[in-house]
């Protein structure tokens, strides 16, 4: 799989597919109504926008969104709008969430007080990134887990991998990332890498490869990793990042999307159904391709 457009034609050629419902808490932002309203109108989903009925109409007409096809519930106050929509998802009225103008630390406090919304031990997060004559690039955790242990790293790569199966991905090629491509000691990341690499290397399916620590240019490209002598099914090849830090995996995708402008999505892993998790300042682009995601994992 190398692009959303391929998602988006994949999605198209199913006969079975059904339309795809979303609640999304809070859609005060064009970018987010804009996005729904593609899909609405592209005939992959239906949404019920919940929060204030009024904030909802003067956005659309910002928008140019026509909200005839959408449900609308009225709930004012923000929170109450983030545990209402989890509450929909939870009694599946809806197949998945989506992330409204609301803060990313009270969306999280809504999906965790559902415990029955969560199928792992630790909600994470995943960048996917469209880039060119590659795979599409998956990047766990950039936004979630601020330190991960490596006992944490372990589920954060657990956890993504179950989506990359669920979208389609394989083969699923794991790249422990650190500064270094050797267990150094003065490089922490490198010896948990190593050490994570070590635990999981013989637990995973036949589709699946990991390889730890390895440096970005090792990880992404052949030529890297052929002039360091590195090889194997990962090295060049990895179309998952597991970076080593939350601050690590911010800059890289940021980088990734105001610098180099490749498209992208943000989702969550370790639901039991999709949950879309982008910045509020994401464009109606990330939004709508991270739907595309979701549609598939349904």
């Amino acid at each position: 799989m190398r692009s959303f457009l391929e998602i988006e034609n994949v999605l198209r050629r199913k006969t079975d597919f059904r339309r795809v419902s979303f609640a999304v808490p809070c859609p005060y932002e064009v970018s987010i109504l804009a996005a729904i309203s593609d899909g609405v109108e592209k005939g992959f989903c239906k949404g019920i926008l919940v929060g204030d009925r009024e904030k909802i109409e003067e956005t659309a007409i910002k928008a140019n969104v026509n909200l005839s096809s959408f449900e609308i519930l009225e709930e004012k106050d923000d929170m109450r709008a983030i545990e209402l929509s989890c509450s929909l998802l939870v009694d599946d009225t809806v197949s998945c969430l989506m992330k409204g103008l609301v803060h990313t630390g009270s969306f999280l406090r809504g999906v965790l007080q559902q415990k029955s919304l969560s199928e792992s031990s630790l909600l994470t997060h995943i960048a996917v990134y469209e880039i060119p004559n590659r795979d599409l690039l998956f990047i766990s955790d950039p936004s979630i887990i601020v330190h991960p242990n490596v006992e944490q790293k372990k589920v954060i790569i657990l956890n993504a991998l179950r989506v990359m199966k669920q979208v389609g991905i394989s083969p699923r090629r794991v790249a422990v990332l650190s500064s270094v491509e050797t267990p150094t000691p003065a490089v922490p990341s490198s010896m948990e890498a190593f050490e994570v690499v070590c635990a999981l290397r013989f637990s995973l399916s036949q589709e699946e490869y990991i390889d730890g620590p390895l440096a970005l240019d090792n990880a992404f490209s052949s030529r890297a990793a052929a002039i360091k002598g590195l090889c194997g099914p990962v090295a060049g090849k990895a179309n998952l990042f597991i970076v080593p830090s939350l601050d690590a995996g911010n800059i890289l995708c940021k980088g990734l999307t105001y610098i180099a402008k490749f498209p992208s999505s943000g989702i969550m892993a370790g639901t039991r159904k999709p949950v879309i998790l982008t910045s509020r300042s994401a464009r109606k682009e990330e939004r709508y391709n991270s739907m595309l995601i979701a549609c598939l994992m349904v």
